[in-house]
């Protein structure tokens, strides 16, 4: 008889500055239905452990060496390696790995007074680069754990994964659910194989990684019984029912790979009977653990334009765009606040139109909530004033926008369905009214032109030079082709050569990133633009002592301008706007 009916569990390696929402969303439906679950957030887990003097000092002394020479023959992973080693070797000197570990925990107890001391702040931002880089750890540490045992190596995953899967078994759970981004994969996998070496209920995997590469999951893995893709709720929720009844038939299950005999069957996403908004439910995640406080808010599901040429999230969602009352988010926004002792918030949705943010906006302020928040949205051309106004009134300190390029030729050939002039009016209306922007962009898509790329760097130096944008080191990145997008589709299918001279799928299994040859052609002249355009901002904000945020600590945005709103003096410009 089994205790529990659901262990659900995250593993390395996400961003550590806050929560996320995928597992706790879950686990609130499927309470809320009378299933009884237990989760664990085991990234945050893990990383607290390793950014810890033992055992920063036992990777740098003993592991990373271990796993640099074993890679010698792998470029690739050699030289991701050894830029981890040699960040290591620099933090240590600079700082050495036992002021890294109290940063960290001054961070845990909420304590960012040190962000006065110069030298702390960037203690900080290194403990974040030692997260982000710990995805070459994690991935590359697990092919040799059999190695490590039988030569009896002290390594912590070597040392912590069997006492991980003790307390997953003790709970006697008839189901283990593993939620699953690319970046967690390859651990994700090894860790469910030893799973299996013990446990003989079910192991179900979801979450992005699955909704974008569906039956390869089953295809190579026999460990894995069940595969939920797209969202998760209803599906888990009837899966469940069918292991307790014993009932094997799964065809009337939505979003869901089963084997069927010798064959593997995938199940169609279908409406269902009922739309069920969930809030995160937390319990079983050690909340004292993150560095911030800042919690992540979902208003939507699925993506309102859903057009862009190069997208491919909409695997991840429904049939449709769906959107919560603003009443609804507001209340969660109250609820959360008061639970978790926080006024920091995220709104994660693929974007917020201009009239909802309005709306959101004034319930806020008509419930007098002192909250900080920050969203992701498009550069859609209903914002104005007024509606900067009103939502730096009621707590919005800033906005990532996803930009993408300067070429209103380019936009126009992603489908975007944004304009370059409205875009500039946007920017100069939010930071007016005290907004920090924050631009998403990328070099190299296939139908960039060297004149495209020029609108795009001085897009971005215009208004990171005159603090109406304050762009993540933005650019930076190639753009990458996705299998499954609608552009890689028509690559695979345009014979003609006037946009891709070459496309070749990759030869991983579950890499998704087509390779291609533009028919442009101009990678190097590109290159060289975004090498002059890297040094250039970057010694820009190198003068200015700005802290810029990364993927790995966005919610430090939020903790950086409470800090300075609050009286605190800051060792770092925030880079809000003249005036703020």
């Amino acid at each position: 008889m089994n205790a529990l009916d659901i262990s659900l569990v995250s593993l390395p390696v996400r961003a550590i500055d806050r929560p996320s929402l995928s597992l706790p969303i879950l686990t609130s439906n499927l309470k809320k239905h009378g299933f009884s679950v237990k989760q664990r957030d085991y990234n945050i887990v893990f990383q607290n452990e390793v950014i810890t003097e033992f055992c920063l000092k036992e990777l740098y002394t003993n592991v990373l060496p271990i796993l640099l020479t074993t890679n010698l023959n792998n470029k690739s992973n050699y030289e991701a390696i050894k830029e981890f080693y040699v960040f290591l070797e620099k933090t240590n000197k600079k700082y050495g790995f036992f002021h890294i570990q109290k940063i960290k925990e001054r961070m845990q107890q909420r304590n960012y007074k040190f962000l006065s001391s110069y030298e702390d702040t960037q203690a900080c931002k290194a403990v974040f680069s030692i997260s982000s880089k710990m995805k070459t750890y994690f991935k590359s540490i697990v092919y040799y754990i059999s190695f490590l045992e039988k030569n009896e190596i002290d390594e912590y995953v070597r040392n912590k994964y069997k006492s991980i899967i003790d307390e997953i078994i003790r709970d006697l759970p008839a189901i283990v659910g593993v939620s699953i981004m690319e970046v967690q994969r390859t651990f994700s996998l090894w860790f469910m194989h030893k799973l299996r070496e013990r446990y003989d209920g079910y192991i179900v995997a979801g979450g992005s990684d699955i909704s974008l590469n569906k039956e390869i999951y089953l295809e190579e893995n026999e460990f894995i019984d069940f595969l939920s893709w797209a969202e998760g709720e209803y599906a888990m929720r009837q899966l469940i029912n069918k292991i307790k009844e014993g009932d094997q038939d799964y065809s009337d299950i939505p979003a869901l790979i089963y084997r069927k005999k010798e064959k593997i069957q995938r199940n169609e996403m279908f409406e269902q009977c009922e739309e069920e908004w969930d809030e995160a439910d937390y319990e079983g995640f050690p909340m004292n653990l993150y560095l911030t406080p800042a919690l992540q808010l979902l208003t939507s599901k699925g993506c309102e334009w859903s057009k862009c040429q190069f997208c491919m999230h909409w695997n991840s969602y429904g049939l449709k765009f769906r959107q919560k009352k603003v009443y609804q988010v507001i209340d969660e926004m109250e609820r959360q606040s008061l639970k978790y002792n926080t006024n920091l918030f995220i709104f994660v949705d693929e974007a917020i139109s201009p009239e909802y943010d309005r709306e959101l906006s004034l319930e806020i302020l008509k419930r007098s909530l002192n909250v900080r928040w920050m969203q992701m949205s498009r550069l859609d051309d209903g914002y104005n004033t007024q509606i900067f106004e009103t939502m730096y009134q009621s707590g919005c300190r800033a906005i990532e926008w996803g930009q993408e390029s300067g070429s209103q030729q380019v936009l126009d050939s992603m489908c975007k369905g944004t304009n370059v002039k409205a875009s500039q009016r946007i920017y100069h209306e939010a930071a007016t009214k005290g907004i920090i922007n924050k631009t998403l962009m990328f070099h190299n898509y296939p139908t960039e032109e060297v004149k495209d790329l020029v609108q795009s760097v001085k897009l971005i130096e215009k208004n990171g030079k005159n603090r109406f944008v304050k762009p993540m080191l933005t650019l930076r990145h190639d753009f990458v082709l996705k299998l499954g997008s609608p552009l890689a589709q028509a690559a695979f299918e345009d014979k003609s050569g006037e946009v891709f001279a070459k496309v070749w799928k990759p030869a991983s299994l579950y890499n998704l990133n087509a390779k291609y040859i533009s028919a442009k052609n101009e990678d190097k002249a590109k290159k060289m633009m975004i090498e002059e355009y890297l040094n250039d901002m970057s010694e820009h904000y190198r003068r200015l002592n700005v802290y810029l945020t990364n993927n790995e600590d966005i919610a430090m945005d939020l903790v950086l301008i409470k800090e300075k709103e609050d009286g605190s003096i800051l060792s770092v410009d925030v880079y809000q706007p003249y005036g703020y």
